[in-house]
């Protein structure tokens, strides 16, 4: 079945009544809830209730949010990340909690160390840069779930980066550039 027709099938076998949704409107192959007062009521009692939100909370606490990898661009995902990454951040400041708001830029992980290692086993095809990325990224996950060594490899390709090796650096930064 399409997608659309799914929607479509689950839209009208829904029950008329809902405990804390307002109304479910189908909008294409998608079905978008809305919860009701009932329900925003109910989870807002619980947070006051909580002994928690008495300023008792004078912790430090990092909140890191939205960060990208470096071989892809942004996108609206990314958006959503720095909203809801703000407002926990606000949240948390208003409970009381010393908050530092970090944003890191990730020039280095597993994800970026399997890109490496999928550019040295595979071809980066000649389409859009950051799918011919996200192709070698799958390609290198795939041959990792056939071949469990390659995690060994990808970890000692962050250890060389991170040592400075510059046959590492120079791999990342031209991946960097590609994407």
């Amino acid at each position: 079945m399409k997608p659309i027709a799914i929607a479509a099938e689950i839209h009208q076998a829904l029950p008329e009544d809902y405990n804390f949704i307002e109304r479910v409107e189908l909008v294409g192959p998608y079905l978008n809830f809305f919860v009701n007062q009932k329900f925003l009521n109910k989870i807002l009692d619980e947070a006051i209730d909580d002994d928690c939100w008495l300023g008792s909370m004078k912790q430090k606490v990092i909140v890191e949010h939205t960060s990208a990898n470096p071989d892809g661009p942004l996108h609206v995902g990314h958006i959503r990340n720095s909203v809801i990454g703000d407002t926990l951040v606000r949240i948390l400041r208003r409970a009381g909690c010393i908050v530092d708001a970090q944003y890191y830029i990730n020039d280095m992980g597993r994800q970026e160390a399997m890109v490496i290692w999928g550019a040295d086993h595979f071809p980066l095809e000649n389409v859009k840069p950051d799918h011919a990325i996200a192709r070698v990224y799958i390609a290198a996950h795939k041959a990792m779930e056939m071949r469990p060594e390659i995690r060994e490899e990808a970890d000692r390709i962050i250890q060389c980066y991170e040592a400075g090796d510059p046959d590492i650096v120079a791999k990342i930064r031209n991946l960097v550039k590609f994407a």
